[in-house]
This record gives C-alpha cells, sequence and structure tokens, in this order.
C-alpha cells in the first residue's frame, strides 16, 4: 500500500468535474497539459465544489504512462503525470511507473 505524507492541503472552487488523484490547475479545472499545477486533487469533486487540493509533500497521482523512479514529472492528458518533456516541472517520481492509470507517488516542494 502507498501512503502520502501531506505538507499543505488547500481548497479551490473547481468550474468543472476534477478526479481525484489528478493535478488541479490554477484556473480551477483540471491541469493543462504541460503547465504548472496548483496541486493534486484529493478526492472527486463536482463543478462549482471546494476541491481538496494537495500542494506539496509525498502526494500520490495517477500516471499517465511510464515514469522512472527520479524523473521529473509534468502535466499530462486529462491532468495525469508523465514523464518530464517539454511542460513544467511539478515534482519528481518516488515511485516508477509501468503503466497509463497507475498510482504513485510523487515529492513535490523540494
Amino acid at each position: 500500500m502507498k501512503t502520502q505524507h501531506i505538507g499543505l492541503t488547500t481548497t479551490i472552487m473547481v468550474s468543472m468535474a476534477v478526479t481525484a488523484l489528478h493535478f488541479v490547475g490554477f484556473d480551477g479545472k483540471v491541469a493543462a497539459a504541460g503547465s504548472k499545477a496548483v496541486g493534486i486533487c484529493e478526492a472527486d469533486t463536482d463543478a462549482g465544489q471546494a476541491c481538496p487540493v494537495n500542494v506539496n509533500g509525498v502526494l500520490l497521482v495517477t500516471a499517465g504512462g511510464v515514469i522512472a523512479q527520479g524523473q521529473e514529472v509534468e502535466v499530462g492528458t486529462d491532468g495525469k503525470a508523465v514523464a518530464l518533456a517539454d511542460g513544467k516541472s511539478n515534482g519528481y517520481a518516488l515511485d516508477p511507473a509501468t503503466h497509463d492509470g497507475e498510482v504513485i507517488r510523487i515529492v513535490r516542494g523540494i
């Protein structure tokens, strides 16, 4: 079982439904691919509701593909974590990911 050690959680009013363990943008939507995210949604949240967002610490996130342990990650499609390419860094993979949809831990805020 993977655990998380959350350093800071805040709330963001979301303007669209956001799925737990996906990145959330500053605009209250699922974070756009390559963007800097506020953090990671802690619980499924409907549009117009306050979304709990984990900002830093050792956090759980849904991977969008293969990620090596220790590799920097960025926001990919649908707010999932992918290996850093041309986007902004959103943390480092504490666990490797072998496939899309796998839940891994990342470290944010270091």
